[in-house]
């Protein structure tokens, strides 16, 4: 009877202690933070995709002024990396699809340039007001630049 009571409590102790280890994660049995690696799956760029930076825009807005109805006009919108880390624009959307988009797709390096081009298609005639939504690893996380101008009627 006392071997049975003696295994019984080895059998509760252990389990007892295998499950404090499966909780503690990071930490060894005396209390210590184990040191911790990378995973093997991780992309080597992944912790830079998400750090923050800061970028500077040339200008925000464009007037195209007056163009003529059925002539497409583009503008190219220029963005710095003016922090330390690389700059990611990961999304670039226009507010209403007669606008196309184009963006830098590579990470623009510290002190380095990339670019956003919008083109409307001056379809129909009339004052437009466009915005493109720039997405990017900034304090900010977006930003909004204006396209705007006058389609003259075209010449019949």
């Amino acid at each position: 009877m006392m071997i049975r009571n003696f295994l019984l409590s080895a059998f509760v102790v252990t389990g007892l202690v295998a499950c404090q280890e499966e909780t503690t994660t990071g930490t060894d049995v005396t209390g210590t933070t184990a040191p911790t690696s990378v995973s093997a799956e991780t992309p080597a760029g992944a912790a830079a995709a998400t750090a923050l930076t800061e970028a500077a825009w040339v200008e925000k807005a464009h007037d195209f002024g007056q163009i003529p109805q059925g002539e497409p006009v583009t503008h190219t919108f220029t963005v710095k990396n003016s922090g330390t880390q690389p700059l990611i624009i990961s999304d670039v959307k226009a507010s209403c699809g007669c606008t196309a988009t184009d963006y830098t797709r590579e990470a623009i390096p510290p002190g380095g340039e990339g670019m956003v081009q919008a083109r409307y298609n001056a379809a129909a005639e009339g004052v437009f007001n466009k915005s493109v939504t720039v997405t990017y690893n900034t304090s900010a996380q977006r930003e909004v630049l204006a396209l705007k101008g006058t389609v003259l009627p075209a010449n019949k």
